[in-house]
């Protein structure tokens, strides 16, 4: 996600020195964090809260995360709606665009970083195996009857595409490493 996200960076500098940025980078990454977070990454991190505050009461204040998955999905949704307007070929400013994208970035480091400092540990410490295994079979159940391990893959792809590209633009790292 953080490499995605410099990759986003990236493109939203570009734009903002007035040139022409790669938009297909932009769509795509506004693609896939506005989809990918729904269905698979903070579904995950809900249902990890949730089996937290019902399983270890003494870690209630885990809750605050289902709350920033909120603000953060209307981040992604704002920005979404940015890049779908590039995508139909209407008309939006390049500040509407570079706004809508650097509040989704900052936001989305920073939960990143919660996450991380704050989510992940305390669920490491607390789920038990069952527990763990409970939220793997959750996920399995996809809303669109396809297992979650497909659709996981293929938001990897998508990924890995735009990693790529944005590696061929001349951004970041090689894809691979």
């Amino acid at each position: 996600m953080t490499r995605l996200l410099q990759a986003l960076e990236r493109q939203i500098n570009i734009l903002d020195q007035g040139k022409a940025p790669d938009y297909d980078i932009i769509i795509g990454v506004a693609d896939y964090f506005f989809s990918y977070s729904e269905r698979c990454h903070h579904l995950k991190e809900d249902l990890i809260v949730s089996k937290l505050r019902v399983s270890h009461r003494n870690v209630i204040y885990m809750g605050r995360f289902i709350v920033e998955h909120q603000d953060i999905r209307e981040r992604a949704m704002r920005f979404w709606k940015a890049a779908s307007y590039i995508r139909l070929g209407a008309y939006i400013s390049s500040s509407e665009i570079i706004a809508a994208a650097r509040d989704f970035i900052t936001s989305k480091y920073r939960h990143m970083r919660e996450e991380e400092e704050s989510l992940f540990p305390t669920a490491e410490s607390f789920l038990t195996a069952a527990e763990w295994a409970h939220i793997e079979d959750c996920l399995d159940l996809d809303v669109h009857a396809r297992p979650q391990s497909q659709t996981v893959q293929m938001y990897r792809r998508l990924s890995d595409h735009l990693l790529a590209r944005d590696y061929k633009d001349g951004g970041g790292s090689s894809p691979l490493g």
